[in-house]
């Protein structure tokens, strides 16, 4: 019989084989698919459903505050998982619409740079069918914007795909089912 000493030592002693300094450093906020703001085509059950098609932008728009430990002009990263049904490999067009921000006491402002997508393309491609996919996008520090990006700033963010652009392969619909925001914390 283990006593209760031995398994509160084997449980600390796992707690800190599991803590880095690394995973210290970050924060992560699980944004679930139903408190997005759809537009375009798209709609939202429990998950957000994106179809290619024409014409228009279809996508959706998130909302946020930078959390108090945020580590201030840090990049901010969107993390974005994504699937479809075609049941062949193929690529979707995906892309930063809109950044708006607000700080309290400054004028809001809505601005066409601040967020990218981290590996510079706006293709996402799907390797095969209903396998997850990851598409990132960083939010950073817009010179326009007074003061820098700060804990407590609030951001509004929109991502979409262009129905019937040329370079989107993946007929019918894409899905999220989940996104994640990371940023650096204070140390």
């Amino acid at each position: 019989m283990t006593s209760w000493f031995g398994c509160r030592g084997l449980a600390a002693g796992l707690a800190l084989v599991a803590y880095t300094p690394a995973a210290a450093e970050f924060g992560s906020i699980g944004y679930p698919p139903q408190l997005v703001f759809p537009f375009g085509a798209a709609s939202v059950s429990s998950v957000i459903s994106i179809p290619n098609s024409d014409p228009g932008i279809h996508g959706f728009f998130l909302n946020l505050i930078l959390p108090q430990d945020y580590k201030a002009d840090a990049k901010v990263r969107i993390v974005v998982y994504l699937t479809t049904s075609v049941a062949k490999p193929c690529n979707m067009v995906f892309e930063p619409e809109l950044l708006r921000r607000w700080r309290p006491g400054v004028a809001p402002g809505m601005f066409s740079t601040g967020i990218a997508s981290a590996d510079g393309s706006n293709l996402v491609a799907f390797p095969n069918n209903n396998k997850v996919v990851r598409k990132v996008f960083t939010v950073v520090r817009d010179p326009a914007f007074p003061g820098g990006q700060r804990p407590g700033d609030a951001l509004r963010i929109g991502l979409g795909r262009t129905g019937g652009h040329a370079s989107d392969t993946c007929d019918g619909i894409v899905q999220v089912p989940a996104i994640d925001i990371r940023y650096p914390r204070v140390p």
